[in-house]
């Protein structure tokens, strides 16, 4: 890729435009008048205004849009701390194009030149106070504006039929699990805990089919969680609680 610098001493003002204007400018083609820019010395200092040209403004006028203010003041501002260039890019042609498409790879411009560096910044405010408010308030009504808004129907509508009917899901009620009262699982939990002596929380869950918080209230009062091997992450009776010496010992 080659980088052209001819122009690098070029100086550009970075100007800040309302979005109606940037707009209308896209309109445009490179050449085209936009405007025209006055600067008048004053006491005070300088004094920036700028004039979009009445075919542009014409041409960004959204049809439901008041008239777009025309006359517009620059508020400069320091230059940028940090330096800020200007580049163009040429692209290549329609043919280089198609192929990198066909062979999914990315694309990198023929040519950049640098146009110039940026000196001094500014915004361009409308000098119309009135003109501009009329232009806010009517985009704001139009936002606003329902797309699809109720509609008052004064007979009947016929409506199609269906074809197909959904039916409700009635596997989220057969799965939606009822609490029992808090003796009757611990007497489920101590009959498991009789076959074995560890389990995890969730076939703890399946096989009382209760709701996990339900039961984990119940586990902290009679049951450990293990939190280290050999049985990491698995519950267990608390030790006055177990039995399994006694059956061993009775055997």
């Amino acid at each position: 890729m080659d980088l052209e610098t001819t122009n690098l001493r070029r100086d550009w003002w970075l100007v800040k435009v309302p979005n109606y204007v940037g707009q209308a400018f896209a309109t445009k083609e490179c050449g085209d008048c936009l405007g025209k820019l006055k600067i008048t010395r004053t006491a005070r200092g300088q004094e920036v205004k700028f004039d979009v040209d009445p075919d542009i403004i014409v041409a960004g006028k959204r049809p439901s849009e008041e008239e777009l203010p025309r006359a517009h003041k620059l508020t400069m501002h320091a230059a940028p701390k940090h330096s800020l260039a200007v580049l163009s890019e040429s692209m290549p042609s329609q043919e280089a194009i198609a192929a990198s498409r066909a062979a999914h790879t990315t694309l990198q411009p023929d040519h950049v030149s640098v146009e110039g560096r940026i000196v001094q910044r500014a915004d361009a405010k409308p000098t119309s106070y009135k003109a501009y408010i009329a232009l806010k308030k009517k985009q704001v009504e139009i936002a606003q504006t329902p797309v699809r808004p109720v509609q008052r129907i004064d007979g009947p509508v016929p409506i199609k039929p269906i074809a197909h009917i959904v039916q409700p899901d009635k596997s989220q009620k057969d799965n939606k699990r009822v609490r029992l009262p808090k003796e009757e699982v611990e007497e489920k939990l101590f009959n498991l805990f009789e076959r074995h002596q560890y389990y995890s929380f969730q076939d703890l869950v399946r096989l009382t089919e209760q709701p996990p918080a339900h039961l984990k209230e119940i586990l902290k009062g009679i049951a450990i969680y293990n939190t280290k091997n050999p049985h990491k992450n698995m519950w267990q009776l608390n030790s006055f609680l177990q039995r399994y010496d006694e059956k061993e010992s009775t055997d």
